[in-house]
């Protein structure tokens, strides 16, 4: 590739996102490259190269790493060459309107003052002493070792919790000199690192902020393992909680912060008046910006508690510091104007003004990407909302340039909150200020509320290495099926959310087909098992009823031969009898009063035979007969006694 001569670009003169990007091109191509040569070199997306060179969006502080792989395969390879094109990048980030002020920025917009902006921190002076002296009295043994910060949503809590006593505690001016101010979130902690910044080898200071994200962003049991070890704190440590003040009650029901909140929270209560011209005036002074008095009598007027303002509504103090931002950025001279801050929408209506700015000079699909970024970016339960940390790699879904486009956009305007792995709304006061995201929330609460545990599930399948028991089954599933159908539901969802619930969809549905096998085999067996029992049951009966039949037909001939033997043998009897006594006349006849069967015995023993039954007469034998002389014949004998064998 032929090299063409281009004059080098001087970073540290960059004041705009259009010097920015000219000079960015510029170094690319005095090194020969293309932009995918550079997206090839260094590995960064092509969308997101592509528009730090067209000056489109700048690098922030998530993507500098990526930004700095840019700048080596553009031939800048020293660490401070690379530190003056970030300085660049930042600056330009700053200068969205016609102001070229180079110098320091006096306010913070919707973002939290830090550590390294005390400087710049005013108006909370008073509550920063007395936290400042509950914690020597916790060092000295005089007063409990944990402390309550409460105060409503954008009342400076995290400000006054960074910017006025972590920074404190780190100063030489203080005699806490000697301990060590640590500052974390539990969402950006993570239960293991906040269970284990509570043990300490030397003297410290932690600085819980935004406590309440124990209920909205961790898991019940994480929970109370850390409120269990925060009972008992150690002798070389302070902790200092910061707690938003609706969710007060749902500390007092756990039992380990029911002391603490005995012994007295420190209430964040609304600026006076003289605090919060502090907060305007003193700022911009430091910077050599003159606030005149009449916008600071608009400022205090507009500021002013309004009987119509809801409970639920946060505090003014953050849509005062965009408005600032705001009014800052647009002053052409070292003065800021009533009419300037009149141009920027006031306190009520700079937010608002700004997202919507940034919203319509988006395409119609960066708008709806826009839409789902933002609902990630919130928690919803029941009436309430908070916004919600949400990982980089969790807006994997669409075009991820274009996704990465619009969340630089919206923090370059610090209405989003960008650190290295995670996006957050930079303050909560979006929520409502801003109407277009306020309808998007109020049009589909309660699928917000599933897409959010469809999106905590599909992580814990994550983190299990995608076990197959962490996959939704039963109403659960059901319930995300369904919804995931509706509308552009499923556009939504990012990829891992996505495979997620198809893997739960091909699981239940497996098991659905082997539970049908298993039922079909199942009735396949009892078919059988009845048709068995009914062939075994009959083959029973069968056999029993053969067993009975063959049972009665082996008594039957013995009972037939007893009943026709019987009457035989009798009548045998009684005829060898008659005959016996017929061939003994005498022996018979010395039996006196001896009488036969069949008649009387005479003195000389014969007797008469008697016929009556057989032939209808007696005295006469029947045809073909004869009497012996001695006795009777033998056929009327037998006739008479019923002996079966005939003759004498």
């Amino acid at each position: 590739m032929t090299e063409t001569t281009v004059e080098a670009a001087d970073p540290a003169s960059i004041t705009s996102r259009a010097e920015f990007g000219r000079a960015l091109t510029a170094l690319r191509t005095r090194a020969g490259l293309s932009i995918r040569d550079v997206v090839d070199a260094s590995g960064a997306l092509h969308g997101t190269v592509a528009g730090w060179f067209s000056g489109q969006h700048l690098p922030t502080r998530a993507s500098e790493p990526s930004f700095r792989a840019v700048l080596a395969a553009c031939g800048v390879t020293d660490e401070t060459g690379a530190d003056t094109w970030i300085a660049a990048a930042r600056r330009a980030r700053q200068a969205r309107t016609k102001r070229r002020d180079t110098g320091p920025v006096p306010y913070r917009g919707l973002s939290s003052f830090e550590e390294d902006d005390a400087e710049w921190f005013f108006g909370r002076d008073d509550i920063t002493d007395d936290v400042l002296r509950r914690i020597r009295a916790a060092v000295a043994g005089q007063g409990p070792r944990v402390i309550l910060v409460v105060g409503p949503s954008g009342a400076g809590k995290s400000s006054l919790l960074r910017a006025g006593v972590a920074a404190a505690v780190a100063s030489d001016e203080t005699d806490l000199r000697d301990w060590t101010p640590v500052v974390l979130t539990p969402a950006t902690a993570g239960p293991d690192t906040l269970s284990d910044a509570l043990e300490v080898d030397h003297p410290t200071v932690l600085v819980v902020d935004q406590f309440e994200e124990l209920w909205t962003a961790g898991e019940e049991e994480d929970r109370h393992d850390f409120l269990e070890h925060l009972a008992q704190p150690a002798d070389d440590i302070v902790v200092v909680l910061g707690l938003r003040a609706d969710f007060y009650g749902l500390a007092a029901r756990e039992p380990h912060l029911v002391p603490i909140l005995e012994s007295g929270p420190v209430v964040v209560a609304p600026m006076s008046a003289a605090e919060l011209e502090s907060v305007i005036v003193q700022p911009a002074a430091k910077a050599g910006v003159t606030v005149p008095p009449e916008l600071v009598k608009v400022l205090l007027t507009d500021l002013a508690p309004r009987a119509s303002r809801t409970k639920d509504e946060p505090g003014t103090l953050p849509l005062l510091s965009h408005a600032l931002l705001r009014l800052w950025q647009r002053a052409e001279r070292r003065t800021l104007t009533v009419a300037d801050y009149t141009a920027v929408g006031g306190i009520s209506g700079a937010v608002q003004q700004t997202a919507e700015e940034l919203y319509s000079e988006l395409t119609p699909e960066q708008q709806r990407l826009t839409r789902r970024v933002f609902l990630r970016l919130v928690n919803v339960d029941d009436d309430t909302q908070t916004r919600r940390r949400t990982p980089r790699n969790e807006l994997s879904f669409g075009d991820v340039d274009a996704v990465d486009e619009i969340v630089d956009r919206f923090a370059d305007a610090r209405l989003l909150t960008v650190d290295e792995d995670s996006v957050q709304l930079s303050h909560e006061v979006l929520l409502t200020a801003w109407d277009r995201l306020r309808g998007w929330i109020d049009a589909d609460r309660a699928g917000l509320a599933v897409h959010r545990e469809l999106t905590r599930a599909a992580q814990v399948w994550e983190d299990s290495d995608r076990d197959d028991t962490t996959l939704l089954g039963g109403g659960r599933l059901v319930l995300h099926d369904d919804w995931s159908r509706v509308d552009d539901n499923a556009d939504a969802l990012n990829d891992t959310e996505r495979e997620f619930l198809a893997r739960s969809v091909a699981h239940r549905d497996a098991e659905v087909e082997a539970e049908r096998r298993r039922t079909r085999v199942l009735r396949r067996l009892v078919g059988a098992l009845t048709a068995t029992a009914v062939i075994a049951l009959v083959l029973v009966i069968v056999a029993t009823a053969a067993g009975i039949s063959a049972h009665r037909t082996r008594r039957r001939p013995a009972r037939t031969r007893r009943r026709d033997v019987a009457p035989d043998r009798d009548r045998l009897v009684a005829v060898v009898g008659h005959r016996t006594r017929c061939r003994r006349p005498t022996r018979l006849g010395r039996l006196p009063g001896r009488r036969h069967r069949g008649g009387a015995l005479g003195t000389a023993g014969h007797h008469r035979c008697t016929y009556s039954r057989a032939s209808g007469r007696t005295g006469r034998p029947p045809p073909g007969t004869q009497h012996t002389g001695r006795g009777h014949c033998g056929r009327c004998c037998i006739r008479r006694h019923g002996a079966i064998v005939g003759g004498g």
